[in-house]
This record gives structure tokens, C-alpha cells and sequence, in this order.
């Protein structure tokens, strides 16, 4: 990583979410801290690992989630269930 500005830990207990800032653009990040491989859409993070989830692109609706363009999170939040990841950033 290369400078972490915001983080959630999963409420299923997997991990945490970490938000990325690399070169004007946010990437979101998976830490699995369990001893099991974590499914996340279609990425499969395995034990230990940290894994780009979504962000650095430059794509909009529509978009593979590795492409769509993330840019000044602030803050991140995941619902209870693990499901719905909230990213937080300024208006424009």
C-alpha cells in the first residue's frame, strides 16, 4: 500500500477495507486477516493477502469495479450483512 487514508473492518469478521491513495486516485483494498480465502464479487482474496477490490480506472457506471474511477475518499463504512461497501468523498 502505499498511503492508506481511510479503513473499515469487516462486520463478518474477514478483514478490513482499506482505502488507498495512489497517484491522485483511490484504490479500495481487502486485508484477509482470516485463515480462509475471502470472495469478494468476483475476486478471491486469499488468507493473508491484500487485494485491490476497486478504484484506479478511469471508467463510470457500468464498469468493471477494478476500473471505475475513485478519486478523494475520505471515509468508508460496509453495512452490517458485508455486503454494501460506502465510500465517502467531497462534492465537486
Amino acid at each position: 500500500m502505499t498511503n492508506p487514508t481511510a479503513t473499515a473492518i469487516d462486520p463478518l469478521g474477514r478483514g478490513i477495507f482499506v482505502i488507498d491513495e495512489r497517484d491522485g486516485s483511490s484504490l479500495l483494498r481487502f486485508v484477509n486477516t482470516t485463515l480462509q480465502p475471502v470472495e469478494l464479487r468476483e475476486t478471491r482474496i486469499e488468507p493473508g493477502f491484500i487485494d485491490h477490490v476497486a478504484g484506479g480506472g478511469s471508467g463510470s457506471e457500468g464498469t468493471p469495479l477494478e476500473e471505475v474511477e475513485l478519486s478523494q475518499v475520505t471515509g468508508i463504512a460496509v453495512d452490517p450483512g458485508g455486503q454494501v461497501v460506502y465510500l465517502l468523498s467531497p462534492l465537486i
